[in-house]
């Protein structure tokens, strides 16, 4: 639903569509917003999916472990940007 949703996004938007959006509007709202939403809701349709096969613990190492590597990640791209830009 979002990916199509993001679809009609981008014609109505787009270039040559009818609705007047800045170039950074439009990728603001498809990979941001629309982006976030279709992540989010994968994480939580396969939790949701583990636990009606009722594995517990799996949807809780799913969500533990995307919420840990995700915050490992950011902090790991904070110090590298660190380290570039005091170059």
């Amino acid at each position: 639903m979002i990916h199509r949703l993001r679809q009609v996004f981008a014609v109505l938007a787009g270039p040559d569509g009818p609705l007047l959006v800045s170039s950074l509007a439009r990728q603001l709202v498809m990979l941001g917003v629309l982006g976030s939403f279709t992540t989010f809701s994968s994480l939580s349709f396969q939790t949701l999916n583990l636990l009606n096969d009722g594995q517990r613990v799996r949807a809780s190492a799913n969500l533990g472990l995307s919420f840990a590597l995700c915050m490992l990640a950011v902090w790991i791209g904070q110090l590298t940007s660190h380290a570039l830009n005091q170059r």
